[in-house]
C-alpha cells in the first residue's frame, strides 16, 4: 500500500507509508493546496466521483449511502522505485523505466523528494494542523533545490539519445537511405571543435554498421554524421 486513507483516534487523514513513492503521487490537502501528481490526476477515481461502475453509482444515490473511493493498481515495481531513489542519492535528477511491451511504467522517480504527510489538511484540521501544514510547506517552496517539481514529467532536460528517433525518422522520410544501409563509426568524431566519442559500439573492432544496428546501439557517431547529412534546416 502507498497511500490510503485511515480513522482512528486522531481522525481521518491519507497516510503515505512508503517514502519511494512519496513524490510519484503527490500530496493531498484539500483544506489548503489541493493535490498534485496522481493524487490530483486520479483525484475522480479515489473520491468515488468518476471511473466506476454508473449502476452502483445510481443506487448509492438514489439510496442515499456514502459513495466510497475506488482503489488504484499502479504497474510500479516498488523494489526497482526503491533502487532508483538509492541511486538518485542527493543528486537532482529523474529516472524512467518502462515496459518496453507493454509500455507499463515501473519506475518513475525524482530527488529531491518530499513527505507529503504533513500536507494533508481537510476541513475537520485544527488550527495546529493547519499552521504545520503551512509551515512545512513555506520550508518547501524555499528550497533552492525545488523538492515539490516532479522531474520525471515536468523536468527539463536535453533530449539526448531520444532524438535519434527524430533524426532517423527524417532520414527515412527524404529516402536518403534504408536500414540495411551502412555508416561509418570509428570511434570518434571531431564537429566544429566538439569531439565526440563512441561509447557504445559493442564491437570496437567494426567501423561500418546498418542505420538499424546504428539505432539499436545508440551509436553517438553515426546520428552525428547523419545529422550533418541532412543539415540544420531539413532535420
Amino acid at each position: 500500500v502507498l497511500a490510503e486513507q485511515v480513522t482512528d483516534e486522531a481522525g481521518t487523514r491519507r497516510v503515505y507509508p512508503e517514502p519511494a513513492a512519496f513524490g510519484l503521487l503527490g500530496y493531498y490537502s484539500p483544506a489548503l493546496y489541493g493535490s498534485a501528481e496522481l493524487e490530483a490526476a486520479l483525484d475522480e477515481e479515489l473520491s468515488g466521483e468518476g471511473a466506476g461502475n454508473p449502476l452502483s453509482e445510481w443506487l448509492d444515490d438514489l439510496l442515499h449511502r456514502e459513495r466510497r473511493g475506488y482503489d488504484a493498481e499502479l504497474t510500479i515495481d516498488l523494489a526497482l522505485q526503491q533502487q532508483a531513489i538509492a541511486m538518485l542519492g542527493e543528486r537532482r535528477g529523474a529516472v524512467v523505466l518502462m515496459d518496453a511491451a507493454t509500455g507499463e511504467i515501473l519506475v518513475l522517480a525524482s530527488t529531491p523528494t518530499y513527505d507529503p504527510n504533513p500536507l494533508y489538511t481537510d476541513i475537520e484540521s485544527s488550527e495546529e494542523q493547519l499552521g504545520a501544514a503551512r509551515a512545512y510547506w513555506n520550508d518547501l517552496i524555499a528550497r533552492e533545490d525545488a523538492p515539490l517539481l516532479q522531474r520525471a514529467t515536468n523536468g527539463l532536460y536535453v533530449p539526448g539519445s531520444t532524438f535519434k528517433m527524430v533524426t532517423a525518422t527524417a532520414l527515412l522520410n527524404e529516402g536518403l537511405a534504408g536500414i540495411d544501409t551502412l555508416f561509418r563509426d570509428e570511434g570518434i568524431l571531431e564537429v566544429d571543435g566538439r569531439v565526440i566519442i563512441e561509447l557504445n559500439r559493442p564491437d570496437e573492432s567494426r567501423v561500418d554498421w546498418t542505420l538499424e544496428e546504428s539505432f539499436a546501439y545508440s551509436l553517438n557517431v553515426v546520428f552525428a554524421r547523419i545529422g550533418l547529412e541532412l543539415g540544420a534546416e531539413l532535420l
